[in-house]
């Protein structure tokens, strides 16, 4: 069963992902004392650990509850520096407007992108400055991570545009 275990861990890799950049608050509405509802759009610089760069926008909606994310559907679309292209679809699972974890799928992509549809991944965010008086210019960093087999992170990793 260890040996079993191990060669698990062995034949698996990591995509990692570094994200910073800008948020706004395009809507917010206060429902109730208790309870908010925001639509939110952010624009980001996007590294990873396999040296594949490029930018990305995401829209989506955050209702608030307590102080806590009750819910959350965020779209974000990716494109990479070679011009591919794809999306990824977000839920908060636990945190925060400003800070929290989250998990996301990859919905459609193109070339090295292509490979990850339907890959599940994790991430965290945190605020680095707060919204100012108008609920916009925040900036962020976000961090994320997916589990993929190490043949397919090679595959992703080498990629090469016809």
């Amino acid at each position: 069963y260890l040996i079993f275990l191990l060669t698990l861990n062995i034949k698996s890799a990591e995509l990692k992902y570094d994200v910073y950049g800008y948020a706004d608050f395009l809507k917010f509405f206060k429902v109730s004392e208790n309870r908010s509802y925001i639509v939110m759009n952010n624009d980001t610089v996007v590294l990873t650990n396999i040296g594949v760069t490029g930018k990305s926008n995401c829209t989506g909606v955050i209702e608030i509850e307590n102080g806590n994310t009750a819910f959350s559907n965020i779209m974000c679309k990716y494109t990479e520096a070679n011009g591919d292209t794809n999306f990824t679809q977000f839920t908060t699972d636990r945190g925060t407007a400003s800070s929290g974890v989250n998990s996301f799928v990859f919905v459609s992509g193109e070339g090295r992108w292509a490979e990850l549809v339907g890959q599940k991944c994790i991430g965290a965010f945190s605020e680095i400055t707060p919204f100012d008086e108008n609920m916009k210019n925040s900036t962020f960093e976000w961090k994320g991570k997916c589990q993929l087999p190490n043949k397919t992170l090679e595959r992703v990793k080498n990629y090469k545009k016809p």
